[in-house]
């Protein structure tokens, strides 16, 4: 009876888990344009159509947010690069007739030139990125596995975030679900180092004392420890 049960319950699991791979790779080779390019590569999903949607939240920040209006040159093709007919159906939403391709390349362009927390910012200085401004999740798969490989701008050494490197893989990065990638910001530039006792501890970091915001307030500093 137990022996029973229990194969009813993995049976169940296997069948309401989540299929395929989703995989990000971020660019942000221009800074000066202040757009990050994103392309979202999806696999082994089927259907007609797929809809892809951006957050219109941030953890933490209890307010909607417009990040739809800040991306632009959306595409989306399939693993053979034909192009896939599109159309966005609302502010968050874009809608895409798969026609059960295996396959499928999204890919846009995400302008970034806000200081503050709660947005992302570019500049050939640094880069600072909030997940749900930046990455795309497909309807229904918030909860699937996901990897994100960042390509930062000449001379930058260094991808800081919260979210598990991929080993063998540099500026590569998982998460078990979109939940805790958009819960990761991620910041990119030069590093620095110290040692203290055994240990190394490396600081990405960025400060401009003489930027300001809109309301004359002095923007804080960007930093994280890895």
């Amino acid at each position: 009876m137990f022996h029973w049960i229990f194969s009813l319950i993995a049976t169940v699991a296997l069948a309401q888990a989540p299929t395929g791979t989703l995989a990000f790779t971020v660019s942000m080779d221009q800074p000066s344009t202040h757009y990050y390019h994103v392309e979202f590569h999806v696999a082994g999903l089927r259907g007609e159509s797929q809809d892809f949607k951006l957050p219109v939240w941030m953890p933490g920040y209890y307010r909607i947010m417009d990040y739809s209006k800040d991306v632009i040159n959306f595409k989306a093709a399939d693993g053979m690069g034909h192009p896939l007919p599109w159309a966005k159906t609302t502010k968050n939403t874009w809608h895409v007739n798969t026609a059960n391709a295996p396959e499928i390349l999204v890919s846009y362009d995400v302008y970034a030139f806000t200081v503050f927390v709660g947005n992302s910012y570019l500049d050939d200085q640094r880069g600072y990125l909030v997940g749900p401004a930046t990455y795309m999740h497909v309807a229904g798969m918030i909860n699937h596995l996901v990897t994100v490989t960042f390509k930062p701008y000449k001379g930058w050494t260094t991808v800081a975030n919260g979210l598990d490197p991929v080993p063998g893989k540099p500026f590569t990065f998982s998460a078990p679900d979109f939940d805790l990638l958009y819960d990761c910001p991620t910041s990119s530039a030069t590093r620095s180092s110290f040692d203290s006792t055994s240990k190394t501890f490396r600081i990405t970091s960025s400060w401009k004392t003489s930027r300001r915001t809109s309301a004359g307030n002095r923007s804080p500093p960007i930093s994280r420890k890895l």
